[in-house]
């Protein structure tokens, strides 16, 4: 009997697991794009409304896709902080004006096709679902 309490128990929890797995949920207004790992990571100034890096290529792509903001997605990763040919540090958060002309599948589309792009992609929204006991 209590074999058959568990084994219900664990199907339980992996449906309500598969349930709420396919919840994924996006930014409208943000994305993730990382450099190759042979590109600096960027130095970012802010000019008024504004953003400028030290890569003209990004620089015309930003202002055509009224980009309002690029921060780095963990503030304080190094070098040493890699998976590969994915380095943390060279991974960025971009903002994108609201009333902005264009979708934001197609400004990542348009960072995508810039030769020292890595990856573009959506920033998902992580929602937990439970609090952990640890």
């Amino acid at each position: 009997m209590k074999i058959r309490v568990n084994i219900i128990f664990i199907i339980a929890i992996i449906m309500a697991n598969m349930l709420f797995s396919n919840n994924s949920k996006t930014s409208e207004n943000t994305f993730l794009f990382c450099l190759k790992s042979t590109v600096q990571p960027l130095e970012i100034i802010r000019d008024g409304n504004e953003v400028i890096v030290n890569i003209d290529e990004l620089n015309s792509a930003f202002r055509y896709l009224q980009v309002i903001n690029i921060e780095p997605w963990i503030k304080y990763a190094t070098e040493m902080d890699r998976d590969g040919e994915i380095f943390l540090n060279r991974i960025y958060r971009v903002y994108l004006n609201e009333n902005r002309n264009f979708s934001t599948k197609q400004s990542i589309d348009k960072i995508r096709n810039i030769p020292i792009i890595l990856y573009a992609e959506n920033e998902y929204l992580r929602i937990p679902h439970y609090t952990p006991n640890d």
